[in-house]
């Protein structure tokens, strides 16, 4: 449930390009630690958005409105 009240829709992919993972979470992970695993959740009502950006091993990269 988001802060206004409106249900959250959750997704989830994985990032295997430099390219792409650098969009999410430029300096934070070396090359090593792809794919990264995004899962992501938008509130239906007011469009906030949040999302945890993990490494191949399961370790958090990155935290955003979550």
């Amino acid at each position: 449930m988001c802060q206004c009240g409106g249900i959250m829709k959750s997704s989830e992919h994985s990032i295997k390009s430099v390219n792409k993972a650098n969009e999410w979470a430029e300096g934070l992970y070396q090359q090593k630690d792809l794919p990264l695993h995004v899962a992501q959740q938008t509130c239906a009502s007011c469009g906030r958005l949040g999302y945890k950006v993990t490494n191949s091993k399961g370790e958090l990269v990155k935290r955003f409105n979550l």
